[in-house]
């Protein structure tokens, strides 16, 4: 029986085959690694309007040509910068697991495809919380990795939290 929340249940579905039979996952839900996730957008913004001011005055089409070839060409180039930060800030996208045991795994995840996890932790759950939760993101460690969770995930978090303590 999975207990996750709707946010979850994907998380929950590509875990669970990871896991030994015995282990029924009860809570999932996405951190990521690296720098805050709103410096990793200002990076990918900033790049895109830099490259549109930049190639805006490199072409003597005319101007509805230019302004499309630039937007294209600037959407391009950012993206090569967002890997490029993404690499450089080595940003991971991981998946924290708590079992109906109180055990709480850690899978590094694939942004496209789950089925890929790899577990990197396993942890008794006894000394492990989670928390406290504000704002947009909030940086949790679990494990030895620091990592940026959600808001979007906090009920969940805050639901493992009371499983864990009980």
């Amino acid at each position: 029986m999975v207990y996750g929340s709707n946010k979850s249940w994907q998380l929950i579905n590509a875990a669970q085959p990871k896991l030994s039979r015995q282990e029924q996952i009860r809570y999932a839900w996405y951190g990521q690694t690296g720098p805050h996730p709103f410096w990793i957008l200002f990076f990918y913004s900033f790049s895109f309007f830099v490259f549109i001011f930049l190639l805006s005055f490199s072409f003597t089409w005319p101007v509805y040509i230019a302004v499309i070839v630039s937007l294209i060409s600037a959407l391009c180039l950012s993206y090569l910068v967002g890997l490029l930060v993404n690499l450089v800030f080595k940003v991971q996208r991981q998946v924290v697991i708590v079992a109906e045991s109180g055990k709480i795994f850690v899978f590094k995840a694939d942004l496209k495809n789950l089925a890929s996890m790899k577990l990197i932790a396993e942890l008794d759950g006894l000394h492990n919380t989670f928390g406290p939760y504000e704002g947009y993101y909030t940086r949790d460690q679990v494990s030895d990795k620091k990592m940026w969770i959600s808001r979007k995930f906090y009920p969940e978090v805050e639901a493992a939290n009371r499983r864990l303590l009980n």
